[in-house]
């Protein structure tokens, strides 16, 4: 769970006795917050003490404004310089002994010295380079703050315990495509194009017609190990395919079984490689099918010639190309 501003803010004044947060009881004007639960003060004990507005779409949440007076009787507190709005009844607040800007500033300093040591972990394979350059952009929609960029050593994909036939995504033997107009084939990798294949020297591509869904599908037939549909039985069955597309929402993964599509993988992002998993629980009386499918779709999506046209080896002028590499 990711922890914000505001719960760290929170936490780090509890943990230095100097948390309290409350609700105004009645409206006040720009210069005062009226809380009852105020009045546990003396008069004028608040002074030089910080309140902090802190309600959810309220004109002046998160300004911080200094008590210079505060009234026992009424709970009424007077700020200096005032809000920029006027302060309602009902609105949240803080009130803190230490100035919440110099708050921040020690949580900031700590992220930095502690980022190494006790780092949230979030992955985001959504990012990938070409292994070649020596710079990268940041993504606008990624979060400031320290990072940690690793370079990525892939699991042996040639391995027994790997039910899929060619594995490596290098042929496209095994699978069967099905979708008008579709077709797969292999790309390998040149020295105009960087980043695809995202490992060894080839892999599968497909070619997606407009407005047609396509499968391409691994049958039990054609997979490894002399597995059969009947041995895999109540088994969880997971299948992994990086997938290079452009388009979000036009990829996902399948499981399939004798019931039909056992289990489906979120949609492709559509940022370039994703990996893209599926798990599922083959059925109890399983027989005949066990497949591991690739679904792509490009209906109601129109096609854009000119992106096309700037990378003529990755989409044809009637549909989305679509890279795969298997991990399984």
């Amino acid at each position: 769970m990711a922890s914000t501003g505001e719960t760290l803010i929170v936490g780090f004044s509890t943990f230095i006795d100097d948390e309290f947060t409350g609700t105004t009881t009645s409206a006040g004007d720009t210069s005062s917050v009226v809380d009852t639960s105020l009045s546990r003060f003396g008069d004028d004990t608040l002074q030089n003490q910080f309140i902090r507005i802190t309600e959810a779409a309220h004109g002046a949440i998160f300004e911080v404004r200094i008590v210079t007076t505060n009234t026992e009787s009424t709970g009424d507190a007077t700020v200096s310089p005032v809000f920029g709005t006027t302060t309602g009844s009902s609105m949240d607040y803080q009130l803190h002994k230490w100035e919440p800007k110099k708050k921040f500033e020690a949580l900031d300093a700590a992220i930095i010295s502690l980022a190494d040591k006790l780092p949230q972990v979030v992955y985001n394979e959504t990012i990938t380079l070409d292994g070649k350059s020596t710079e990268f952009n940041i993504p606008s929609n990624i979060r400031r703050g320290p990072v940690v960029v690793q370079i990525e050593h892939p699991v042996e994909a040639e391995a027994p315990w790997n039910f899929l036939t060619d594995p490596l995504g290098d042929s496209t033997t095994n699978w069967t495509v099905v979708g008008a107009g579709a077709s797969a084939s292999t790309y390998t990798t040149n020295d105009n194009d960087l980043l695809v294949p995202k490992y060894d020297e080839s892999c599968m591509r497909l070619n997606v017609a407009d407005s047609t869904a396509t499968t391409q599908t691994q049958a039990i037939a054609n997979m490894a190990n002399d597995l059969t549909a009947a041995l895999a039985v109540g088994r969880q069955m997971t299948f992994g395919m990086w997938v290079y597309c452009r388009i979000a929402a036009r990829v996902t993964l399948n499981i399939l079984d004798d019931g039909g599509t056992n289990a489906s993988s979120s949609a492709h992002g559509g940022e370039g490689w994703e990996l893209l998993t599926v798990s599922g629980t083959i059925t109890h009386n399983n027989a005949t099918t066990l497949s591991a499918q690739l679904a792509g779709s490009r209906t109601s999506l129109p096609f854009d010639p000119a992106r096309a046209a700037a990378a003529a080896a990755r989409a044809s002028s009637d549909g989305e190309l679509i890279r795969v590499r298997i991990r399984i």
